[in-house]
């Protein structure tokens, strides 16, 4: 109940030195090695952070998405005329770039003829041309 020494409380005067008036030094920095004055500085650059991370994400995502969509533009088409034992996947990947995807190009012949998945022998389609 009482502190060591044998006096139950030491009464507190400003100006005495004292344990109790004595403040500690405050300690400015916020993060190690990172000089900010203030928790405002410290909020603010790591918003710009995470804003720089959000931008450069989103630059890799666009330019992902647009090489994609480049690989699959075509400038030209050509006719085909379906012969037994013919199937879409045979003309897509007959016509199709080692970068593409056959279902890709599949989908682009059938939205070309507005057709399915079905053909029939004799069947005239229109196939997409690209640069190999």
């Amino acid at each position: 109940m009482f502190p060591k020494g044998g006096a139950s409380r030491q009464a507190t005067h400003p100006g005495k030195d004292n344990t109790m008036n004595k403040r500690r030094p405050q300690d400015t920095r916020f993060f190690e090695g990172w000089d900010f004055k203030s928790w405002p500085e410290a909020i603010t650059a790591a918003a710009l952070i995470i804003i720089i991370s959000v931008a450069v994400v989103a630059g890799m995502v666009w330019m992902f998405v647009s090489a994609d969509r480049a690989a699959y533009e075509y400038t030209a088409t050509t006719t085909y005329w379906v012969e037994q034992g013919d199937t879409l996947w045979k003309i897509a990947r007959e016509y199709s770039t080692d970068k593409q995807d056959v279902r890709r190009v599949i989908d682009i012949i059938e939205e070309l003829n507005d057709t399915g998945a079905t053909i029939y022998p004799g069947d005239c389609l229109t196939v997409p041309v690209f640069y190999k």
